[in-house]
């Protein structure tokens, strides 16, 4: 990608080795929070890139324990940003945290990421905003979260869509398909495939039990389209999730 925009992906362990040869910098998803403290989920691999923490338990430490743990890590593994990942709220101890962590970033000139539920609690750090839209417009989505959370500081969190919707769908949600799920539909239907440029994704309809199926997927194309917008946008990154974009790689890449 130009400009200041960058992409980075992110890999669970096991799958480092690989996801390496593609040059992209990778986000580490080996850490997590307990009650008290920052642990390894997996044995470290390499070095630099992001380190990703998920943060679901209850923390319940001190507000410098988060902050000492992950700037040690930081140092023994020459990692270059911190990644934040929560779905709910945090607790206070989690939010203390979480703004003692920025600043120590801030001083250490080290890139502080976090999910939506915990950008609350920093003044700085990129948000990571989902790009999986079944309504509205993906643009729309950007630009609220821009307005939310203040312009430069959104990022993107490219989720790979490939669901069945059953209109009225209530809630804009789905039914997930596995990728073998997925191919099996496609090469049942041979469907008419169209790109809808207000959700960046591909998209067929087909008809089963009485009703009329709205089938949204992702390809490289999509992605493409994905990330052109972020870029046009002014989204500081996107994070891309290795295990689902692989086999899109060597198209995106080039």
């Amino acid at each position: 990608m130009q400009g200041n925009f960058s992409v980075l992906l992110a890999v669970p362990g096991g799958f480092r080795r690989p996801a390496a040869n593609f040059g992209l910098p990778l986000v580490h998803m080996g850490y997590a929070l307990d009650s008290t403290r920052l642990y390894r989920t997996h044995p470290p691999s390499g070095r630099g890139g992001v380190m990703a923490v998920d943060c679901t338990a209850d923390y319940t430490g001190t507000p410098g324990a988060l902050a000492a743990g992950a700037m040690r890590e930081c140092t023994a593994r020459g990692f270059t940003g911190i990644f934040l990942d929560r779905e709910q709220p945090a607790g206070k101890a989690l939010a203390a945290a979480c703004t003692a962590l920025e600043r120590a970033c801030s001083a250490r000139g080290i890139a502080l990421y976090v999910s939506p539920a915990l950008a609350p609690y920093t003044r700085t750090a990129a948000v990571l905003v989902s790009t999986a839209v079944s309504g509205g417009t993906l643009e729309r989505r950007m630009t609220d979260a821009a307005g939310r959370f203040g312009r430069g500081r959104i990022a993107m969190d490219i989720e790979l869509m490939r669901a069945d919707f059953t209109p009225p769908a209530p809630g804009g949600k789905g039914t997930a398909l596995t990728a073998e799920a997925f191919d099996a539909l496609v090469q049942r239907l041979h469907p008419n495939v169209f790109f809808s440029g207000d959700l960046c994704a591909n998209y067929f309809t087909y008809r089963a039990g009485g009703r009329t199926h709205f089938v949204l997927f992702d390809d490289a194309w999509s992605i493409r389209r994905k990330l052109a917008l972020g870029k046009r946008l002014g989204v500081r990154c996107a994070f891309l999730f290795y295990p689902e974009v692989e086999p899109f790689l060597p198209q995106l890449l080039t």
